[in-house]
């Protein structure tokens, strides 16, 4: 974004936008997997957790 700012203020808020909904997806999944929600095998929540994380 830093690069594109200069060029085009309408690419740099639609990139933000994006980098934005993906930091709330990659949350929602550590959220899950702390919880121990998102997959049956606490093993599998704690190691997609700490890869997310």
């Amino acid at each position: 974004m830093y690069f594109t700012v200069e060029r085009s203020i309408g690419l740099t808020s639609g990139l933000a936008a994006l980098a934005g909904l993906f930091l709330v997806r990659v949350f929602i999944i550590i959220y899950d997997c702390g919880h121990g929600s998102f997959f049956k095998s606490k093993t599998t929540n704690h190691k997609i957790g700490f890869i997310a994380g």
